[in-house]
């Protein structure tokens, strides 16, 4: 279950609208990827593979392209995109 909620969490963030990310062939491979693995390690008693909440936030950070705006007195940060 734990695994299950873990997943779940950072799919959503990742996914959020508000990163503009255009998900390609590679991301549906990729879940392909972790769908074999985790029912690999399973029949062999292996750990599962975790989403690593912290650092799939971080990766996406550092793939989108920010612009400065600024407004009056206040300078904010918005997403133009992901570079994937």
């Amino acid at each position: 279950i734990l695994m299950f909620f873990d997943q779940n969490i950072t799919t959503r963030l990742v996914n959020s609208k508000d990163n503009k990310m255009k998900k390609g062939y590679g991301y549906h491979a990729d879940l392909l990827v972790v769908a074999f693995n985790t029912l690999v390690f399973s029949m062999l008693g292996m750990p599962w593979l975790v989403a690593a909440t912290v650092r799939s936030v971080n990766h996406l950070r550092s793939l989108t392209t920010f612009e400065s705006v600024t407004e009056g007195d206040t300078s904010q940060s918005r997403v133009v995109g992901v570079t994937e």
